[in-house]
Order: C-alpha cells, then sequence, then structure tokens
C-alpha cells in the first residue's frame, strides 16, 4: 500500500530488546547494509524505491552506526547536497539498487563495492554494475559502471582469481515481451 515503516534497528545481542531505530521514507525499501571497512562506524544501506514513489527514493543511505542517523542520502539519478548522482553519465534513470559486494583489491588496495542496479521499474530491465568508493564522510563515489543482463539478481560471487559473478535472472514473460532467457555473467574485476 506504500504505507509501510521503512528502518534500520539495532537490537542488544544478549536481550535482542530493541536500542535504537533510524526510520528511512516511506516505499525507500531498505534491502542491504554494507559495514564500510575504509570508515570504520559508517555503513551504506542501499534504498530501493517503488512503484508508489514513482522510485524517488532510489539510492544509497549513509549511516552513522554509534548514533543511528542517516548522514546522507545519494541518489541514483540526481546531486543532491551531498552527494554527486551515481548513475553514469548520459545513462536512463536507474531503479532499484540491490545490495554491496565489497573488493579490498580494488582501486589499487584502497577497496570499492560492487553494486547491482536491478531497474526494475514496473518493467523487466537490463541491469548496471556500479563500481563505488567511499568518498569523504563515507560518501559514495562513482568509479565504474558495467552494463548487466536482463533482471540481475542482488548476490554477486567475487571468485579467488578476482572474476565477478553476476546471476541475470531474464525476462519474464508477463513483464517483458522478449522473454529472454536469463545467464550467467561473468566480469574480469582487473578491467574495472
Amino acid at each position: 500500500s506504500g504505507a509501510g515503516a521503512n528502518a534500520l534497528i539495532q537490537f542488544d545481542p544478549r536481550s535482542t530488546a530493541e536500542r535504537a531505530r533510524l526510520k528511512f521514507p516511506a516505499n525507500s525499501n531498505p534491502n542491504s547494509l554494507l559495514l564500510l571497512p575504509t570508515h570504520p562506524g559508517l555503513a551504506w544501506v542501499a534504498l530501493r524505491g517503488s512503484t508508489f514513489d514513482t522510485f524517488a527514493t532510489d539510492g544509497i543511505a549513509v549511516v552513522e552506526l554509534a548514533t543511528l542517523r542517516d548522514t546522507a542520502f545519494c541518489d541514483l539519478n540526481a546531486d543532491t547536497a551531498t552527494c554527486a548522482r551515481l548513475a553514469p553519465a548520459g545513462s536512463p534513470a536507474l531503479t532499484s539498487p540491490l545490495g554491496f559486494t565489497w573488493d579490498a583489491a580494488c582501486n589499487g588496495g584502497a577497496g570499492c563495492a560492487y553494486t547491482v542496479v536491478n531497474n526494475f521499474d514496473g518493467t523487466v530491465r537490463d541491469g548496471l554494475l556500479l563500481v563505488l568508493v567511499p568518498a569523504a564522510q563515507g560518501v559514495p563515489r562513482l568509479l565504474d559502471s558495467v552494463p548487466l543482463g536482463r533482471n540481475p539478481l542482488e548476490d554477486l560471487v567475487l571468485s579467488a582469481r578476482r572474476e565477478l559473478w553476476v546471476v541475470n535472472n531474464g525476462g519474464y514473460v508477463h513483464f517483458d515481451a522478449t522473454g529472454r532467457a536469463g545467464s550467467l555473467q561473468v566480469l574480469d574485476t582487473a578491467a574495472l
């Protein structure tokens, strides 16, 4: 209905009682959390947007864990007061960031995160892999992007050979008249 309460909740590990709660906007659909190895105490939360808000909340929230405070929101498609847009220049509007895989060897050993952008917006579309680095105050900055296949899924596998494996789920005849088959895509991270 678009009326759900979206939040990041901190629990006491012994009692399981709630310690703190950070509320996200309605329809933001937070779906993945990455603790930033390069910025202790900060995390990224992927916000997926929805059809109820025309995917206006698609982006990444930067969260200070000690205070459970949202310090920045980085929109996929627009500059904000604290972040440059995360979509590559000239790309169509992106929707539905799904999650993160950290690669400590990326970016000359400084580390980076790979983020799948599924691009579901009521229709099934080809996805995009964003290569993001934490800049000042943990704000994500776009380092590179790679086209993915139709309807990529969240879980990425980074092999010991530094290959990034992506599952493209393909089209659904209900959403995508092409009914394109799924595929397994392997990316050489050294080329990113």
